[in-house]
């Protein structure tokens, strides 16, 4: 009876020892009692119920067929591929299009270098310079992705990325966006850090963490409140895109197959006229609502409606959304769906 004390009482020492560590390692391993609680304030001050869509909870289950009325059931961790290289085990070759002033240059130019810097190589992003820089010529286009900067207004969305994929999850076209009232007059790390995450989910990749509050894990895909520490793609990235994609032939012939077959031309691979439509449509009602609900936030209010429901969602869902960033999805025509990335401003 008395070794059975013993071995009960040394059980419940281990598991709370274990939990402790647990705890200590989420709060972001503080070396101290009070920089542990206040990680755990502030982790405390951002969660929310309405971070999660219960309404989802077996959205699998319709989808391996029971009656799911043909919602895209994807949670934030879904995975999809970009166009070129499904079939093959070769590496992603990915046109990107330039569309951004002379501000941006270096910036862009080192987070496209960042990403093609791996071993062996994975990535190989060729990219087009957009004449006469426009913000009209930031739209979709087929089979690319194109990289923008503009004044979008103080909307409640520093960057963001657009995909647009397709019903076996093959990304058709890509748009990442700077938003030149926040990062007009950023710092070079933050500006990095945004171009290097919007690329990333052009690539495919989703977050690597979603929690700003925890120890950074040193990629430009985990959601931080220190750019600084997190503004190149990490090995977790790579390894990553090289189970989806493999690794660049040193080799690449005709069996590689191309998104365009020229890199020195800016011809347009326009989209569909009804895409485009519901795609400027969709993207219009997200960006009203963002923005609501941005200012409201910032006057301490709900947008939300008479009836409780959130304004101009107009079809689209809420995978998830903390006061960092937001993940949304909204099905457009002919079997395509947006999934659009947002970073909120840091304030």
């Amino acid at each position: 009876m008395g070794l059975g004390s013993c071995i009960s009482g040394c059980v419940t020492l281990i598991m709370l020892a274990v939990t402790g560590y647990l705890l200590w390692h989420f709060l972001g391993q503080p070396e101290s009692f009070d920089e542990a609680m206040t990680n755990l304030s502030n982790v405390l001050d951002s969660f929310s119920f309405d971070d999660f869509d219960f309404s989802n909870m077996f959205g699998d289950l319709d989808s391996n067929g029971g009656d799911g009325g043909g919602d895209y059931s994807g949670g934030s961790n879904h995975t999809l591929i970009c166009d070129l290289a499904q079939a093959t085990e070769n590496g992603l070759t990915l046109t990107l299009k330039n569309n951004l002033d002379e501000t941006w240059q270096l910036e862009y130019q080192q987070a496209v270098a960042n990403w093609m810097d791996s071993d062996p190589g994975i990535v190989r992003l060729e990219s087009v310079r957009v004449e006469d820089y426009l913000k009209d010529k930031c739209k979709a286009e087929d089979g690319l992705m194109m990289v923008c900067n503009y004044n979008d207004g103080d909307n409640g969305m520093l960057g963001f990325n657009n995909l647009v994929f397709d019903q076996n999850d093959i990304i058709y076209s890509s748009v990442a966006v700077m938003n030149e009232y926040y990062l007009a007059n950023a710092d070079w790390d933050e500006r990095l850090y945004t171009m290097c995450h919007e690329v990333g989910h052009g690539l495919g990749l989703d977050h690597t963490d979603e929690n700003p509050y925890n120890k950074d894990l040193g990629n430009c895909m985990d959601y931080t409140d220190n750019p600084s520490a997190n503004i190149m793609p990490g090995d977790v990235n790579f390894a990553l895109l090289r189970g989806i994609y493999g690794e660049v032939s040193r080799r690449l012939g005709s069996s590689l197959r191309r998104m365009m077959s020229s890199t020195t031309t800016e011809k347009s691979r326009d989209i569909p006229r009804n895409l485009e439509q519901a795609y400027d449509e969709a993207m219009a009602n997200l960006k009203r609502h963002v923005s609501e609900e941005y200012n409201a936030a910032k006057k301490g209010e709900d947008a939300v409606d008479e009836d409780g429901r959130e304004r101009n969602l107009s079809g689209w869902r809420k995978l998830h959304q903390n006061k960092w960033a937001g993940h949304f999805v909204r099905e457009l025509v002919d079997g395509y769906t947006i999934q659009t990335s947002v970073l909120y401003p840091r304030e």
